[in-house]
């Protein structure tokens, strides 16, 4: 696998045209572009006018198998997954036959699972209405050219309009984690022989005394040591702490408030002290402190420089000195001026940010375009 160096998804819905964005990633943190960058995905993808909620809150959008070498991406626009071979320079080049059938309409998210990658399909792009189609998930096999095979038999449909957004399997002891956004509900699954998913567990937040709206669960992390589940509640502005069991099971324990506004996504560090969580609807990143990881305790609400797009994805560095976040194009105010990634430097003492604002990088995408995605080496 590369070192020091860090891929967006440019999501360009001109036919043919998406790409993978990659930047070398200087001592400092501050971002060159790679050698051939941006690097074509054979597909197309997609855009929102309307920028409603659910087509583009996902997560894992890119996401690498050491065991082939290969960066899998979705093209959401043409409903195919791509799959593109790391150099040691980390120039990327695609795997003879990519790109390959996502085995559902409109893929969003991606998680790898041992030999299996999991597709998360949100049926949601508005371009390309797929009437009496579902949302979904399903399963591919990972050859070990890196190519995909879509296991037959595996696909799992959703209820309409639920969104659907994150296939977790990172830390996750060989469970999948998965959320719908709009409809409300967690699950949990273990993968059965020949690929198929069996779900363990369904389960929707719950009020917590003096709320009036239902939380709806978005960006998913689990800590790095204990079998515990963070979860960004988006529309209470509150982080969910749940416990999974050996059976799958999910026990809520608690969720504490975010400070900021609008918890998407949530990253924790690899010592499993400190828990990171993207504030969109406040352009800021709430930090938290671990010490008794079932009960974060918010240090700081990090305040990222302004811009007119809106804070998604965004990922640690793998030596926990950096934290980048991808700036999205998520408004009509936004158009031609978004699209940007957000360098921030992480105190080693205590874990909290301080934004270097000379780093902002804009990425070279045309207007009209909402990339996605962060993927750091």
């Amino acid at each position: 696998m590369p070192a020091n160096v860090l891929y967006v998804q440019s999501n360009i819905t001109a036919r043919g045209q998406n790409s993978v964005i990659g930047y070398a990633r200087a001592a400092d943190g501050t971002l060159t572009p790679l050698p051939g960058s941006p690097y074509a995905t054979g597909g197309s993808g997609f855009y929102d006018p309307s920028y409603q909620l659910g087509p583009f809150d996902t997560n894992q959008n890119l996401v690498a198998d050491p065991r082939t070498g290969v960066l899998f991406t979705p093209n959401s626009g043409s409903n195919t997954i791509a799959a593109l071979k790391f150099a040691p320079d980390g120039a990327l080049s695609p795997v003879e036959g990519s790109p390959f059938r996502a085995g559902g309409v409109n893929p969003l998210s991606l998680g790898v699972n041992g030999r299996n990658l999991i597709v998360v399909n949100g049926d949601e792009n508005p371009s390309r209405p797929a009437p009496g189609r579902h949302p979904s998930y399903s399963v591919s096999r990972i050859l070990g050219t890196g190519q995909l095979e879509p296991v037959a038999g595996t696909s799992i449909p959703l209820a309409l309009g639920s969104a659907p957004g994150q296939a977790l399997t990172t830390n996750t002891g060989g469970f999948v984690f998965t959320q719908e956004f709009l409809g409300g509900t967690l699950r949990s699954f273990i993968e059965a022989p020949l690929g198929r998913l069996f779900q363990l567990d369904a389960t929707v937040p719950p009020l917590e005394p003096g709320e009036a709206s239902q939380p709806l669960p978005l960006g998913l992390w689990a800590h790095p040591k204990r079998n515990l589940l963070y979860v960004g509640l988006v529309n209470v502005a509150r982080i969910g702490v749940y416990r999974w069991h050996d059976d799958g099971a999910l026990q809520f324990l608690r969720s504490v408030a975010d400070s900021g506004a609008a918890p998407c996504w949530l990253q924790v560090n690899e010592a499993g002290t400190r828990l990171y969580a993207v504030n969109t609807g406040t352009h800021s990143i709430g930090v938290f402190d671990l010490t008794d990881p079932e009960n974060p305790v918010q240090i700081q609400d990090a305040v990222v420089a302004t811009g007119p797009g809106a804070l998604f994805q965004f990922s640690l560095s793998p030596d926990q000195h950096f934290l980048y976040v991808l700036e999205q194009e998520s408004s009509a105010a936004a158009v031609g001026k978004s699209n940007q990634i957000h360098l921030l430097n992480v105190n080693p003492a205590d874990g909290t940010l301080s934004e270097n604002v000379a780093a902002l990088t804009r990425l070279p995408v045309p207007p009209l375009t909402r990339s996605v995605g962060m993927l750091v080496f």
